[in-house]
């Protein structure tokens, strides 16, 4: 996962695209990509100047034995049970920062930390109700 995805394109949604396209144009040029000043300076001033990288990326730490789900929401196989929290099982993430590297198999890639995510949190608004259609990856 990085904060620049993969863009697709489906004939089955070309009139919405239309319609909504002029819309989202006027409030984000760059629609594809997802800066990370705001996460480079969480913690700081707001007036605090920050170099912050073009690109991160999240990378799973898979545990052992651990296998993709087939589902079609990938996020489910992040998503922790109420089971697994109460015996502290956590989801691991690698994070990865550069400046040049757009994908995750180029070259380039800095590993600055981990995240550890104990809970799985669900926003009526965003999970619930907001739906993306995500290209499928070959």
């Amino acid at each position: 996962m990085t904060n620049k995805p993969k863009v697709g394109f489906r004939f089955s949604v070309l009139s919405l695209g239309l319609k909504v396209g002029p819309i989202f144009s006027k409030a984000d040029k760059d629609a594809g990509m997802r800066p990370v000043t705001g996460i480079a300076k969480m913690g700081l001033a707001t007036d605090a100047n920050v170099v912050s990288p073009k690109y991160m990326m999240l990378s799973p730490v898979k545990p052992a034995g651990c296998q993709p789900s087939p589902g079609v929401d990938f996020r489910n196989e992040f998503a922790l049970t109420p089971q697994e929290t109460a015996k502290n099982i956590t989801r691991d993430f690698e994070i990865y920062v550069s400046d040049t590297a757009t994908k995750p198999e180029d070259t380039g890639w800095q590993h600055i930390g981990y995240i550890k995510a104990d809970k799985t949190a669900v926003s009526y608004g965003c999970d619930c109700q907001l739906h993306f259609a995500h290209p499928k990856v070959s």
